[in-house]
């Protein structure tokens, strides 16, 4: 039996991947202000949404890379970032990716001082590359992590 030469799955799976990692591309999620979006990890800045880059996202199976923080603030003041990272062996689609992100980030929230946490978030990559914790800081920081729980709190007065 001859096989088929050409996949457009494959191809559409390469393509997205391409996509994303071009414009350095990553899922960021913030709690506790429920907040979740695409962002650059190079410039720092939110992706403009698009249906092709929800698809890109969405859509195929990728080689996700997590990155799981909880943003704390010490005694003294000073912030800082414990976190840990995971790299699930398989490609999956985000949908998937649940069970495996609920999981390493409640074993980080027990480990850490709970009067210093403020927040958690987590990084997911759709592309097998490690972020060193001084840029997994600093997207976290973008995105607004060590504020997160000023906004939720201001969110919950609100309503």
């Amino acid at each position: 039996m001859k096989r088929k030469p050409h996949s457009m799955n494959k191809r559409m799976t390469a393509a997205s991947a391409s996509l994303m990692r071009q414009h350095g591309v990553c899922v960021v999620n913030i709690d506790p202000a429920n907040r979740q979006g695409l962002m650059s990890w190079r410039s720092l800045k939110n992706v403009r949404h698009s249906q092709v880059m929800a698809n890109a996202v969405c859509d195929y199976a990728h080689q996700w890379v997590i990155y799981i923080g909880a943003f704390c603030i010490g005694q003294n003041g000073d912030r800082y970032l414990k976190s840990v990272e995971v790299a699930p062996v398989a490609r999956y689609k985000s949908i998937a990716l649940t069970e495996v992100i609920e999981h390493h980030y409640r074993e980080l929230v027990s480990e850490c001082n709970a009067t210093h946490v403020v927040g958690s978030g987590w990084i997911a990559m759709p592309y097998a590359i490690e972020l060193t914790e001084a840029q997994a800081y600093a997207v976290f920081d973008a995105a607004g992590g060590w504020s997160a729980a000023n906004v939720a709190e201001s969110e919950l007065l609100a309503g």
